[in-house]
């Protein structure tokens, strides 16, 4: 095989919405979405989940949430995400 095929590099597929984010490799042989896109998509979905809980158990979770973390606060239990500094 000549050396010129193994490097050969075209011009890779970028997102529609966000130009500036590649989605394939630049051979295109390797294909993804846009993360940016992945992410808004991931946020809307969690948005519509909690619009769909009734009230009963929306309250339920915030209070559970603010349970587990009044625990970590008197344990002094941190996530890697939440070391204070």
């Amino acid at each position: 095989m000549h050396k010129d095929h193994w490097y050969w590099e075209g011009d890779a597929r970028r997102c529609s919405v966000h130009p500036h984010i590649k989605t394939s490799s630049s051979c295109g042989m390797f294909d993804a979405p846009c993360g940016h896109c992945e992410s808004e998509i991931y946020e809307l979905e969690l948005e519509r989940m909690w619009e769909a809980l009734t009230p009963e158990e929306k309250q339920a979770m915030v209070e559970e949430n603010e349970r587990i973390i009044r625990e970590r606060e008197n344990k002094k239990e941190y996530l890697d995400n939440d070391i204070p500094f």
